[in-house]
C-alpha cells in the first residue's frame, strides 16, 4: 500500500498541536481524579471491614504520595510533549518559510535569466541576418556584452548568498575612502537609463576612510541604489544620497520618494528571496537577494543596513553604517 503524505498549513498544523495538548492535560486530570476515586474506595471498605485508624490513615498517606507521583509524572509528560510539539511546530513553520523562499527564488532567477537570454538570442539572430545593415549590427556588441555582465552579476549575487549563508564569504580589506566610492555610484546612477525622470540630490562628506572590501561595499552600495530605481512608483524617482560621519561610523542614507513599505516589514525585507508586498512589488525586477547582500556585506565591516517607511507610497529611507579607520579620524 502506498501511503501519501499529508500537508499542513501552519494554522492547521498549530490547532492540531493546541488540540493534542488539551488531549494530554485532560488525560492527566482524568488519572488523577480516578486515583482518588480509588482512594476513597479502599479507605471505605477498610472502614467497613473493621480496620483501625492507624491503618486507614497509613492508606490514605501512601494513596495521597501514589496521587503525588502519578500527578507529579503526569506533569512532566505535558511538559516534555509540550515542548516536543512546540520544536515540531517550530520546525514546521521554518520548512514552510523555506518552501516559501525556494518558491521566491525561482521565480524570481527565472524572471531574471528570461530577460537577458532572450536579448542575447534576439542579438545573435541579428547578426546572422543578412537584412540588418552592418552599422545596425555594430552597435549590438554593447549591447551583447550588457546582457552578459547581467547574467554574470546574478550568478555572482547567487553563489555569493550561498557562501555569504556558510560563513565562506572572504573580504579583501584594505584602507579605501568611501566618499569616492559613494561618489562613483552616485553618478553611475544618475547615468542610468530610464522611462521615467530621476532626480537625485547628493550630498557626501570628503576623507571618509575605512578598512574595507572595495568590490563587496560598492555591490552593497550599488544595491541599495538600484532597489530605489525598482520601487520608485511615481512617475519621478526623487533620490537622496547623503553620507557623513558621526563619532567613529560612516553613516550612509539612500531615501527615495517609492513605493515605501509597512513598517512591520522592515526586517523581512533582509532576508533571502524576500519578495513581500503587492503585486507591483513581487513583478519588479531583482533576484531577492540585493538587500539581503548589502546588510550582510555591511555587518561583514562591522556595521549594519537598517530600514525605515512611513508606509505604503511613503517612501523608504535605507541608511547603511561603516566603521571609519581610526587613524583618519583622528586627523580630521
Amino acid at each position: 500500500m502506498r501511503l501519501r503524505s499529508i500537508h499542513l498549513s501552519p494554522r492547521a498544523a498549530l490547532g492540531l498541536f493546541i488540540g493534542l495538548l488539551v488531549f494530554m492535560f485532560a488525560q492527566a486530570v482524568w488519572w488523577v481524579i480516578y486515583i482518588a476515586q480509588l482512594t476513597d474506595e479502599k479507605v471505605e471498605i477498610a472502614e467497613e471491614l473493621g480496620a483501625s485508624s492507624a491503618y486507614v490513615e497509613r492508606l490514605n498517606d501512601q494513596e495521597r504520595a501514589r496521587q503525588i507521583m502519578v500527578g507529579s509524572e503526569g506533569v512532566v509528560f505535558l511538559i516534555v510533549m509540550g515542548v516536543g510539539l512546540g520544536l515540531i511546530y517550530r520546525s514546521l513553520r521554518q520548512s514552510q518559510k523555506l518552501k516559501h523562499q525556494q518558491q521566491n527564488f525561482l521565480l524570481a532567477v527565472t524572471h531574471e535569466l528570461r530577460t537577458p537570454i532572450s536579448s542575447l538570442r534576439l542579438y545573435l539572430e541579428s547578426l546572422a541576418s543578412p537584412k540588418i545593415p552592418e552599422a545596425k549590427k555594430a552597435t549590438i556588441g554593447p549591447k551583447v556584452m550588457a546582457s552578459l555582465t547581467r547574467l554574470e552579476r546574478l550568478v555572482d549575487d547567487v553563489l555569493d548568498a550561498g557562501r555569504l549563508e556558510r560563513n565562506a564569504f572572504t573580504l579583501e580589506r584594505h584602507r579605501m575612502s568611501l566618499s569616492d566610492l559613494v561618489r562613483e555610484v552616485a553618478e553611475e546612477a544618475r547615468l542610468i537609463p530610464t522611462r521615467y525622470d530621476v532626480a537625485i540630490e547628493s550630498e557626501i562628506e570628503d576623507d571618509l576612510v575605512v578598512d574595507g572590501d572595495y568590490r563587496a561595499l560598492r555591490r552593497a552600495i550599488t544595491g541599495l541604489v538600484d532597489n530605489a530605481f525598482k520601487y520608485h512608483g511615481d512617475d519621478q524617482l526623487q533620490l537622496l544620497i547623503h553620507l557623513h560621519a558621526r563619532d567613529s561610523i560612516a553613516i550612509l542614507l539612500i531615501a527615495d520618494n517609492g513605493i515605501g513599505f509597512e513598517p512591520n516589514e522592515a526586517e523581512a525585507l533582509f532576508d533571502r528571496f524576500y519578495r513581500g508586498g503587492d503585486e507591483m512589488t513581487r513583478r519588479a525586477d531583482g533576484s531577492g537577494l540585493g538587500l539581503y547582500m548589502a546588510r550582510s556585506i555591511a555587518r561583514a565591516h562591522g556595521g549594519d543596513v537598517v530600514a525605515e517607511s512611513a508606509g505604503r507610497d511613503r517612501g523608504a529611507d535605507f541608511t547603511m553604517t561603516v566603521p571609519l579607520v581610526r587613524e583618519a579620524i583622528l586627523t580630521q
